[in-house]
């Protein structure tokens, strides 16, 4: 019987550490891909492996929400998952929109995103919907945006699980996320492109990052012990990341998945013991980690059009190149999260209360 530990803390500097290692990976794999059309080539020319930072997410929010649905004021199935929706949403809805008004006022600055009215409202609503490029598959107009679609996904059905019962949340959510899982092992590929995208084995994940925070408060190991560990699940990792897995794999869970649920088990350990120091500028990055998922293709695309503008002295290495593509990205994440995701998720959830009074 899975029984969550009454043990937790509010403060898990470790977790938003990776929170930003993840969404970094992500920003790596995307700034790499702008090294065929603008770069050099001296430092590789892909890095689909940063794409394992979707994995990191998906673990850590599997053991974010058994973790702070353990709260007294989070008992409530509905104010919980609005909570949740309202913390995601907002934020997405405006870079969405932001991005079809740029589709429709300049779409040649677009890579792949091309101004559809059905998909933009499949992508507000966090619905799959096949993208207008047939190459790209089931994508929303925002393209980072798919794994936001298994994020809601996972928050309805935490949140019925919840519902049946909170004591055994965590179980009734195991038992359905298999179940879906199960049902598209039994129906492969059945021709459905919704099917294929909601019982992908990509869910286990959740599972994992669920069993994190059953696991990571009986895990009493020193300090030593744990760095240990998570050094061969780093080597775990690293090497994981370096195989051919695709978005959708469906061995994806396994390769990235475990090396992911590792280290993220590992971390939670430590913060648990206070064995992780925190670190104010690496928490303001953690926290900031959403927007950079976010806006960093936009960053990224600016890069991409100005770079052929500057001296030829810097096109001689990709190293500049890549510098600049992170720490813009970077800087238009934390300038989006204090400037509009804060004050915007703040505004949205005050709204809300005033009506529900």
């Amino acid at each position: 019987m899975l029984k969550v530990s009454a043990q937790r803390t509010d403060v898990l500097p470790g977790v938003q550490y990776l929170r930003f290692v993840a969404a970094a990976l992500v920003v790596g794999a995307h700034a790499w891909q702008m090294v065929p059309y603008v770069g050099y080539g001296d430092m590789g020319r892909s890095f689909e492996g940063g794409q394992s930072g979707v994995d990191i997410f998906f673990v850590i929010s599997g053991f974010m929400m058994v973790h702070i649905s353990g709260r007294a004021n989070a008992a409530r199935p509905g104010a919980f998952l609005l909570d949740r929706f309202t913390r995601i949403a907002p934020p997405y809805w405006l870079v969405t929109i932001a991005l079809a008004v740029l589709a429709v006022v300049s779409p040649s600055l677009l890579k792949s995103a091309r101004p559809d009215l059905a998909q933009l409202v499949a992508s507000l609503l966090f619905f799959p919907w096949p993208h207008p490029n047939e190459k790209m598959g089931t994508m929303p107009l925002l393209a980072i945006g798919w794994t936001l679609n298994y994020e809601i996904l996972f928050y309805m059905v935490f949140a019925a699980a919840m519902l049946i019962n909170h004591r055994y949340r965590v179980l009734i959510s195991f038992i359905q996320i298999s179940l879906l899982v199960l049902a598209g092992g039994f129906f492969a590929y059945a021709g459905n492109p919704w099917f294929d995208f909601y019982t992908n084995t990509l869910m286990l994940e959740f599972i994992f990052g669920m069993l994190v925070a059953y696991a990571a408060p009986r895990l009493k190991m020193p300090a030593w012990l744990i760095a240990v560990l998570f050094s061969a699940a780093s080597i775990w990792f690293i090497w994981a990341i370096q195989q051919p897995v695709g978005r959708l794999d469906p061995t994806r869970w396994f390769m990235f998945g475990m090396p992911s649920a590792a280290i993220v088990l590992l971390v939670v350990a430590a913060d648990l013991q206070g064995q992780v120091k925190t670190v104010p500028w690496l928490v303001a990055l953690g926290n900031a980690s959403y927007s950079l998922y976010l806006v960093h293709l936009f960053a990224l695309g600016a890069i991409r059009a100005a770079w052929p503008l500057l001296p030829d002295s810097f096109h001689r290495s990709d190293f500049p190149l890549l510098v600049l593509a992170f720490a813009t990205s970077i800087a238009a994440s934390l300038l989006f999260h204090y400037w509009l995701e804060k004050p915007m998720v703040k505004v949205v959830r005050g709204q809300i209360a005033r009506f529900g009074r």
